[in-house]
């Protein structure tokens, strides 16, 4: 992942812990679709898997996410 990806997820992460759950979940669906690497993609994924974000509403990610 690249810095500015980690620092994003950072951000996304200080949206979870104020339950904003709505505004991480664009936040990191937005990521996931501008990632460039698979390998990016797969660790973002990840992220949102770990903070149940994948069922949210708000997370459109642009591609099949296989569990």
């Amino acid at each position: 992942m690249t810095k500015n990806e980690t620092k994003e997820l950072q951000i996304a992460q200080t949206y979870i812990d104020n339950n904003m759950t709505d505004t991480a979940a664009r936040s990191v669906s937005s990521l996931i679709r501008s990632a460039k690497s698979m390998k990016s993609k797969y660790e973002l994924v990840h992220f949102a898997k770990k903070h149940n974000l994948l069922a949210h509403p708000e997370f459109k990610c642009g591609f099949q996410i296989i569990n």
